[in-house]
């Protein structure tokens, strides 16, 4: 019997059409399908040729096998569907015509990861709006309990950061070690990707399993460039002083580290200047500031800074009203105030006070 003869398996149980399907040859394919081979047969490795014919990128091949009755949700031995393997071989066609024969977008593999965890891991920002245009759960966890907003974190996938959030990303969920997608950020020493995701509402103090804030990380895991890491967390108003399940602070990660001195010192400089720090030890004081005689002039320029502050008027308020905010958290401010605070120029003209009046506010 030929259709008998054509399900033959060798002794990698690959068929006549598994062969046919990886060379690309839609006119075999499609002879050997007409002669009754069975289109969803499976090798050892659970594949079926559409699997074959995805990992390969022959579009061609896809469609045929699908038009003659190949299950688009096959899995194989790694329970990966044809979507994930179509993100793995980067082809955004396939994906589409997948997609478009009803691929499960929220299908999981045996690590727990969907094609959108495979399209970040893989930075194909086409294939990742795709996935969001077509039902992808944007907040779908892996077995270690990650999102796509973490995995586009621990991979640097910048730019797809923000179609996430767009699309109702969840910023600050927790995978399996409390770790948020700022703590992914803070182990990278991205002050990019902690500014981003701060800028995108990121609580900066949340804390992991041992207690550990995102400004903690970047001083356990200095580099040069943890020194803008810091500045970043702390212009979004870190805590130089939470514990950890230790007792450490970020301050005292940090003594020792000449950078690190100077720019806590600035950060005492600047909200003494301002008033908002009042708890502040003398012996905490003077071994942060006094012996750093040359922050005086960041001092002076704190204090300038300030008093253009004081004069800047939006509409029938003052600039500097949103510093009543921080002893009364109930204090009312108005939309165009809100305009102001939001707006970059804001950075232009404030630059050592701009990020703070945005916390505050």
């Amino acid at each position: 019997d030929k259709g008998t003869m054509l399900n033959l398996m060798d002794r990698d149980t690959n068929s006549p059409l598994h062969f046919a399907v990886s060379n690309g040859d839609v006119d075999l394919v499609k002879e050997i399908l007409e002669r009754g081979a069975f289109v969803n047969l499976k090798n050892s490795k659970y594949q079926t040729p559409l699997h074959i014919a995805v990992s390969r990128s022959f579009p061609s091949v896809v469609q045929l096998l699908l038009e003659t009755g190949a299950r688009v949700n096959d899995r194989d031995a790694e329970n990966r569907t044809s979507l994930h393997l179509a993100v793995l071989a980067n082809n955004e066609a396939i994906v589409t015509i997948l997609i478009d024969k009803g691929a499960d977008v929220n299908s999981k593999d045996n690590r727990g990861r969907s094609p959108l965890h495979y399209a970040i891991s893989s930075k194909n920002l086409v294939i990742t709006k795709l996935f969001l245009l077509n039902g992808a759960n944007v907040d779908i966890t892996d077995k270690c309990s990650r999102t796509p907003l973490h995995l586009a974190i621990l991979y640097q996938f910048i730019s797809g950061v923000d179609p996430l959030i767009d699309n109702g990303a969840r910023i600050n969920l927790r995978d399996r070690k409390s770790n948020t997608p700022l703590h992914y950020a803070a182990r990278k020493r991205s002050d990019s990707l902690l500014k981003k995701l701060l800028e995108r509402g990121a609580v900066v103090d949340v804390q992991d399993l041992k207690r550990r804030t995102p400004l903690h990380l970047v001083i356990q895991l200095w580099s040069l460039s943890g020194a803008d890491c810091v500045r970043v967390l702390l212009d979004y108003g870190a805590s130089i002083y939470i514990k950890n399940r230790k007792g450490e602070t970020p301050v005292g990660l940090g003594n020792g580290i000449y950078n690190l001195h100077n720019i806590f010192s600035e950060l005492i400089i600047k909200t003494e200047c301002a008033k908002l720090e009042s708890n502040l030890s003398s012996k905490f004081r003077s071994n942060f500031v006094e012996s750093y005689h040359e922050l005086h002039s960041f001092r002076t320029s704190c204090l300038t800074e300030l008093e253009d502050i004081k004069t800047k008027k939006v509409g029938s308020s003052l600039l500097y009203d949103v510093f009543s905010k921080y002893s009364d958290p109930k204090f009312a401010m108005k939309l165009s105030m809100e305009e102001v605070i939001k707006s970059p120029s804001l950075d232009v003209e404030f630059p050592l006070y701009a990020a703070l009046l945005r916390v505050i506010f």
